[in-house]
């Protein structure tokens, strides 16, 4: 096993997951597409993957799209041209597929007015012709990731008409009789909740949600010794507990940095793993730039991201799990109502407990998902 740490896991480096991956792939046959549900680093790009190659050993077609550093609609057709160029079957529609990218070439090349006055009035029809070139007669898996990110283009340029256009151009795809073409999409950034605070959540009414989990101890404790197997290093069984109870949140990303830090010390300092080691590991980690992500992503909460932030910056000051009166009375400004701050809280610890950042305790207080963000978060923002 490799410590691949941030890029998704393939082969023998991914591990766990068995029952998930049964289920998804039996959804899937019975011709079901996946919204693939779950806070960041969980690992469902690597999931996602797997069930690809679960297609691919199928026999089906596949194919795997990432829209995250696709700018805009255009960009999308060329991007998605380029994958099909990829895949086994190109040449049976290549023909088709030449034909359409001349008919977005001055879209694609020519910024300005006239471009978009050009694009605008022929954009329904280009993506009828992309449309054209699927075939719903061939089981075919496709994999789209970081949808949210793209759709949050959409947000950013103020162009929510546009988003419903390209959900529903998906959608209307999805919704092909007898279509033997499924779709799994994945995102960092919630698709869901993208589509609810615009009220557009008809467009994905039918993908079915698929949530994945964090690992649990016993497959995190096989994680951890593989690692350190690859390594020809040793870490017993109580030593990879006290690492997970330092992490409490078992993201196979977090053990992943966590053991990377673990292997660093050791091999510089060439002396056994123990827990004052470990700690320093975990102490190191807590001020790295790896997790700058949880900082930046904050900022798709938009107007709500003044709030997430006095939250977060409240939490990682006290030791203690607090309640949601205490962060309303944090966040209340008299100028409001209190139904207008009631709304606000609720949205807001909605979206921070969906992404992982909080977790409700059982007297249904609210602490960080994990003490390695909390300590994260008080080294950068309140230190």
């Amino acid at each position: 096993m490799k410590n691949r740490v941030g890029p998704p896991v393939e082969g023998n480096d991914f591990i766990g997951r068995e029952k998930e991956l049964a289920f998804a792939w039996d959804l899937i046959e019975d011709g079901n597409s996946l919204l693939i549900a779950a806070p960041r680093r969980v690992g469902k790009t690597s999931f996602a993957k797997k069930l690809i190659d679960k297609a691919d050993k199928e026999k089906w077609r596949i194919l795997t799209l990432n829209l995250e550093g696709v700018k805009s609609e255009q960009a999308l057709i060329v991007a998605f041209i380029d994958t099909l160029k990829k895949a086994r079957w190109w040449n049976s529609i290549s023909k088709k597929a030449e034909k359409l990218m001349k008919n977005i070439k001055l879209s694609v090349e020519i910024e300005g007015v006239t471009a978009n006055v050009e694009w605008n009035s022929n954009k329904a029809k280009i993506f009828k012709e992309l449309e054209s070139l699927f075939d719903h007669n061939k089981d075919t898996l496709i994999f789209i990731d970081e949808l949210g990110v793209f759709l949050n283009k959409y947000e950013k340029q103020d162009n929510i008409d546009g988003a419903t256009f390209f959900l529903n151009w998906f959608r209307s795809i999805r919704q092909v009789s007898n279509s033997k073409i499924r779709w799994v999409f994945c995102s960092s950034v919630g698709v869901r909740n993208f589509t609810s605070r615009h009220e557009i959540s008809y467009t994905i009414n039918d993908i079915e949600p698929f949530n994945i989990k964090a690992f649990d101890e016993p497959t995190a404790i096989q994680l951890i010794s593989k690692l350190a197997e690859s390594k020809n290093i040793t870490i017993s069984d109580s030593h990879g507990k006290y690492m997970l109870q330092k992490l409490e949140w078992y993201l196979p990303y977090f053990i992943q940095l966590l053991f990377k830090e673990i292997y660093g010390l050791q091999f510089q300092k060439n002396i056994d793993i123990d827990e004052k080691l470990i700690d320093d590991a975990f102490d190191i980690l807590s001020k790295n730039s790896y997790l700058d992500t949880w900082d930046e992503r904050l900022k798709y909460y938009y107007e709500k991201e003044p709030t997430a932030r006095k939250i977060l910056n409240n939490l990682a000051k006290n030791d203690k799990a607090l309640t949601r009166k205490h962060f309303f009375d944090l966040i209340h400004n008299t100028d409001k109502t209190e139904e207008y701050t009631t709304d606000l809280l609720g949205d807001t610890l909605r979206l921070l407990i969906n992404d992982g950042y909080l977790f409700q305790n059982e007297d249904d207080a609210y602490k960080f998902r994990s003490p390695l963000l909390k300590n994260y978060w008080y080294n950068k923002f309140i230190k």
